[in-house]
């Protein structure tokens, strides 16, 4: 009986101890579980390891078409009717094709381009090479390879002999070019624009981009932007004004003109018209004789 009693005590007393360390490993763990954050808790610092925070979308940044990370741009005029919205180019408030906005620089009043293109206006310039382009005068443009007129390329204009004279005119080695037309029958060597629509070379007189047949360069005289003469013909522009008294050609007002015998409209004579009477009046392109007035060179009796 004392033998039994005595192992009753030392098992309650075994089980006892197994109890107390339970229940202390319990306790330890409660009080971890008190500093450990709660799964899904919000992460102070806005971002965890697996999704960390993008700073550059938060501060307004994106990622570049090169692949790198950078700032918006900023909303402004570039000059010369371009500007920028964005990453975007708008010339007069119309889109601009633009490839490559951050490299993006005007270049003149109307020519544009970034590291790979150039633009004129709205509108890529084919052909044209944006490291060696460079905006001349007159509207012209070229580069190493080629030269343009308002973003079109001049087939066979030479760059490197290239130069723009006045008026419109221009020329290279070999050709000579009236807003971008070539004049075969010209002379570069020596070709001179007069005013903004006469030039000349040693040979012969030019209206633009025409040669005036029979012309005289030596004795050419201009009596305004649309008439002229030489020792032997008048002209309305390119035309030869047929049956002229050169000695007595002038030129009165709104594309009429006369001679001691005849009166002319844009170089065509008026059938009835009275050289001695003819007089412009006060209305533009009216014009009256001792018989009859004149509305555009149309003849009504009075």
């Amino acid at each position: 009986m004392r033998t039994s009693a005595k192992s009753i005590v030392l098992f309650t007393a075994f089980i006892l101890f197994l109890s107390g360390c339970q229940l202390q490993s319990m306790l330890q763990d409660a009080i971890k579980g008190e500093d450990k954050p709660e799964e899904g808790a919000d992460d102070p610092s806005g971002g965890s390891e697996e999704n960390p925070a993008d700073v550059n979308t938060a501060s307004g940044g994106g990622t570049g078409t090169d692949g790198g990370s950078f700032e918006r741009l900023d909303d402004r005029e570039l000059g010369d009717g371009f500007t920028r919205v964005g990453e975007k180019i708008l010339f007069n408030g119309e889109s601009v094709p633009v490839a490559h906005v951050r490299t993006f620089e005007v270049i003149s009043d109307e020519y544009a381009r970034d590291k790979e293109k150039v633009y004129y206006r709205t509108r890529i310039v084919k052909k044209a090479d944006s490291p060696t382009f460079k905006v001349l005068s007159g509207k012209y443009a070229k580069d190493a390879m080629g030269v343009f007129l308002q973003g079109n390329y001049i087939d066979g204009a030479d760059p490197a002999t290239f130069q723009v004279l006045k008026n419109r005119y221009a020329k290279d080695l070999k050709m000579v070019y009236w807003f971008g037309k070539p004049i075969p029958d010209a002379n570069p060597a020596s070709f001179t624009p007069i005013d903004y629509n006469y030039a000349k070379d040693a040979g012969a007189v030019f209206f633009q981009d025409k040669r005036l047949l029979g012309s005289y360069p030596d004795s050419f005289i201009i009596l305004d932007h649309k008439h002229a003469k030489d020792h032997t013909y008048a002209y309305y522009e390119e035309k030869i004004v047929e049956g002229a008294d050169v000695m007595t050609y002038q030129v009165l007002r709104d594309f009429y003109s006369k001679d001691k015998n005849t009166v002319y409209f844009q170089g065509e004579k008026i059938q009835g018209a009275d050289s001695a009477t003819f007089q412009m009046l006060s209305e533009p392109y009216m014009a009256e004789d001792e018989s009859a007035t004149y509305n555009l060179g149309v003849r009504s009796e009075k």
